[in-house]
């Protein structure tokens, strides 16, 4: 072991001469390498991306995951809770928006602009709209039940709920206009002549989108049903846009004109509008007024006499105009029979010369059925389909020349009251809406009729004189023929016996049923108002016809006079006089008693102590009045009992 140190120690002490032989500058050398190596290790350690910083950032990086990682564990865990709890979902922005949450109301449009009010049920969040597009920073922020104003046709409103960090899905409504416009038009007139022309007004209204004026059309013609939306159909456009338009109608060629207009809106809604029937006809023709037959009317004219006027229904003014004699005053086809007034402003209707047929089915019996009717040419023996036979006995199907235009001579026609007599002072006077006369003796007012052209009229060549039984019939007669109403004319229920149904001129244009043409030419009171009187008795010796001896003692030409049977009762009175024709009694009847006349109208003949006629029935006769009633009393002045005059020019 002692050798061993000493070799040890010899090496030693060799080493340490070796290093005593190192110099200065190397040392130097070896300090600054070690010096550039401790500072790279110490840049690499401790610099900005040293070993030490980047195990700091990552340590950072570490607990910022872990805390992120905890947050959203008890983000989870508290909405599992929730849940389980029923409270729903939070408002992190990771959860989603209500949808289906934001509404709007219908649009509402006034005055050209429309309107919509955005709702929502969902509280928490910010309600918003924008109009016309989608851009996020356009988004406008409201209130729940907000109107939104301003809106034209054809705009999109959209809406939706903002959580502050992100939109709802959008809920939208697009302007649209459903509603169509309308158009009311005006007529200056509802006649006129092929040479002549009416103004029409059109207004239109559009509340919504507004008008397109220019894009709407209108056509004038004969169609009175519509012609459709197709613009195509129309021919004709509007130039401007002027609201009201004012549009010029002609024709040259007669009839009924109708102007249809298509308004369309600016949404491209569409209606039709048609305007009240035009009527177009020819210029009047002027035309005698002296009874003879024209050929262009069919009938024979009116035959005025001194102090008379022609008189026409204008429809614009809803009255009687005066009129000159020409084509256009009156119209027998059209049921537009020929009025007149006298110089007292009484009415009175022209009943032309005719001759007549009544068929199997209808003669004697209570069956009603049109009567056939051809007019007479003048006073000559000849109508104007060219009859010039005729049976002139009374039965089936025979033709007959009506007896009630013979006045001592052969008459062209003759002029009826238009409505019951009334009173003026101690003056008879024919007007409508007025108190018939009442409580007047047949003696009186057979004398009062006759006495009345020359006393009220100062003209005694108009034959004044009380309605006459054949009169009355002739008047029925032309009723129940196409050129009248052809069917039973209405009571006049009138329990004040008002003539025309009422009191005041208004009513007889009003209650059209109660006239002989269903309209207001023909002939009113006829059935219904008062029991009339007529010119016509049964010449039986009865005491009571000194009610009426006037008549009784009169000239023929005046009344009829019927006989009386050898038993004189209803039934063989009825039967003595089946030859007699004309006058709407055995013709119309299938009895002398009871309600067996046309239409269930009575049907009682006079005899005894009741020998007078009377026509009509009274207000309160139902069913039992009408134009083919007859019945019977003893001539005494009633205030259920009236009458009507007549006039013949010769």
């Amino acid at each position: 072991m002692g050798k061993a140190f000493l070799l040890q120690k010899d090496n030693s002490k060799a080493y340490c001469k070796k290093a005593q032989g190192i110099t200065l500058i190397a040392l130097v050398v070896t300090i600054v390498v070690l010096l550039i190596l401790a500072g790279i290790t110490i840049g690499l350690v401790f610099g900005p991306n040293g070993v030490v910083k980047k195990a700091q950032e990552a340590a950072n990086k570490t607990n910022e995951a872990v805390i992120n990682e905890q947050a959203q564990m008890n983000s989870v865990t508290s909405t599992i809770e929730n849940m389980l709890n029923g409270i729903g979902g939070g408002t992190t922005p990771e959860e989603p928006l209500p949808e289906g949450a934001v509404q709007f109301s219908p649009v509402k449009w006034e005055n050209g602009q429309a309107s919509t009010i955005i709702t929502t049920s969902e509280e928490g969040y910010t309600l918003q709209y924008q109009i016309g597009g989608i851009t996020e920073e356009n988004w406008i922020d409201t209130t729940n039940e907000y109107e939104i104003t301003g809106l034209t046709l054809g705009q999109t409103v959209y809406g939706r709920l903002f959580n502050g960090t992100e939109g709802s899905k959008t809920a939208d409504i697009t302007v649209e206009d459903l509603i169509k416009p309308s158009a009311q038009i005006s007529l200056s007139g509802t006649s006129v002549e092929t040479t002549g022309s009416i103004t029409a007004t059109v207004t239109f209204t559009d509340n919504e989108s507004g008008l397109n004026i220019t894009g709407s059309k209108w056509k004038y013609n004969t169609n009175a049903g519509a012609i459709g939306e197709d613009e195509s159909s129309y021919a004709n456009s509007f130039t401007n846009n002027n609201n009201p338009q004012t549009i010029t109608l002609n024709s040259g060629t007669a009839g009924t004109y109708y102007l249809h207009v298509l308004t369309v809106d600016n949404a491209g809604n569409k209606i039709e509008t048609i305007s009240d029937a035009i009527t177009v006809e020819e210029p009047a023709i002027p035309l005698p007024a002296d009874g003879n037959y024209s050929e262009e009317k069919g009938v024979n004219t009116p035959n005025l006499g001194e102090g008379m006027t022609p008189i026409k229904w204008d429809e614009e003014k809803q009255d009687w105009v005066e009129t000159e004699s020409n084509s256009k005053w009156y119209d027998y086809s059209a049921k537009k029979w020929a009025n007149a007034k006298t110089s007292d402003g009484s009415m009175w209707v022209w009943i032309p010369r005719f001759a007549y047929s009544i068929p199997s089915g209808g003669y004697h019996t209570s069956n009603a059925t049109e009567i056939s009717i051809e007019f007479m040419k003048g006073t000559s023996n000849e109508t104007s389909e060219g009859r010039k036979s005729f049976d002139n006995v009374s039965g089936a199907g025979n033709w007959l020349i009506h007896p009630a235009f013979n006045y001592g001579q052969t008459v062209s026609g003759i002029w009826v009251a238009k409505f019951e007599a009334s009173q003026n002072g101690s003056a008879i006077q024919v007007k409508p809406g007025v108190l018939s006369w009442r409580s007047i003796t047949v003696d009186s007012i057979y004398t009062n009729c006759l006495n009345y052209d020359s006393t009220t009229l100062g003209n005694a060549n108009l034959n004044s004189h009380m309605m006459k039984n054949d009169e009355w019939g002739a008047v029925a007669y032309l009723s129940r023929s196409k050129y009248g109403t052809n069917k039973e004319v209405t009571i006049n229920s009138n329990r004040w016996y008002y003539t025309g149904g009422g009191s005041g001129n208004a009513y007889a244009t009003t209650n059209t049923a109660q006239s002989t043409t269903g309209n207001v030419w023909g002939v009113y009171d006829m059935s219904g108002g008062a029991w009339e009187y007529v010119a016509a008795y049964v010449n039986n010796g009865n005491s009571s016809l000194n009610n009426g001896s006037s008549l009784v003692n009169g000239e023929a030409k005046t009344k009829n006079v019927y006989t009386n049977a050898s038993t004189d009762n209803r039934t063989n009175n009825y039967s003595a006089n089946a030859g007699v024709y004309g006058d709407a009694v055995y013709e119309t009847s299938a009895s002398g008693s009871g309600t067996t006349s046309w239409y269930s109208d009575y049907s009682v003949f006079p005899d005894t102590s009741t020998p007078f006629f009377q026509r009509g029935g009274r207000y309160n006769s139902g069913s039992g009045a009408g134009v083919f009633y007859f019945g019977l009393n003893d001539g005494g002045g009633f205030s259920t009992y009236s009458f009507r005059p007549v006039l013949v020019v010769i």
